[in-house]
Parts: C-alpha cells; structure tokens; sequence
C-alpha cells in the first residue's frame, strides 16, 4: 500500500518540487511608485555615519601632509587630511563600525602613538569603491 501511495505522491508533486525559475509578476502601479521613492531616498542620501581613526593633528598643512606620506609607506588604510579651524588633522580608514575601527587601531598604535577612533560622516560613494 506504501508503494502505491509513494508512487502517487511522486506523480502529482514531482513535477512541482522540479521547476526551477523565478517567479515574475507586473508590480501594481502604488508598489512601483513606492519603489522609485525608495531608491531616490536612497540616493538622496550621500553619506552613512561611520569611523576614521585619528593619526595627527598639525597647525600647519605641510606638517599634516609629511604624516600622511609617512604614513602611506606602512599601511595601506585611505588617509584624509582635513581642516578644523585651527589645524589640520590626519585621519585614517572608513570604518562602518566601531569594531573595525578599533581593529585597525590596534594595528596603528603598534607604530604611531596618541591614536584614537573618532565618529565621521563618511561618503557612500567612497565605501563603493
């Protein structure tokens, strides 16, 4: 009886469990309009908040400069010279998140001293890259 049955069960659901594919059907025009507002927010917003590890911070934009090619001949982390009235600081890194950043840190401090992990906006489109 267990037979007939397995038999059965194959013939009418075998044939369902075998298709393969994507399942594809016309979006309602509300679904596809909420969909296009979503990607322009998306693409509204430019920066995500993130983490830069802290190397420098000079007064004068030379000093800032020479650190960051120092720098650039041991690691391999993007460096960012920015100015904050009234100096110039020397970052390290796009961290999503505080782990990261503090892994890289570890790693820093091995050959830089008075580094420490600040919170920054970061730019998407350098995350992409």
């Amino acid at each position: 009886m267990i037979k007939p049955v397995l038999f059965l069960f194959l013939f009418i659901a075998g044939p369902a469990i075998a298709q393969t594919g994507y399942v594809i059907s016309d979006l309602s025009p509300e679904i596809a309009q909420l969909y296009d507002k979503y990607k322009a927010v998306l693409n509204r917003n430019q920066y995500i908040n993130g983490f830069r590890v802290q190397i420098a911070q000079k007064s004068k934009s030379d000093e800032a400069y020479q650190v960051k090619s120092e720098f650039q001949k041991y690691f391999s982390y993007p460096v960012f010279v920015t100015y904050q009235q009234p100096n110039f600081k020397v970052r390290v890194g796009n961290f999503r998140d505080r782990f990261a950043a503090e892994k890289a840190l570890k790693e820093i401090n091995r050959r830089v001293e008075s580094v420490f992990i600040v919170s920054e906006k970061l730019p998407i489109a350098e995350l992409r890259r």
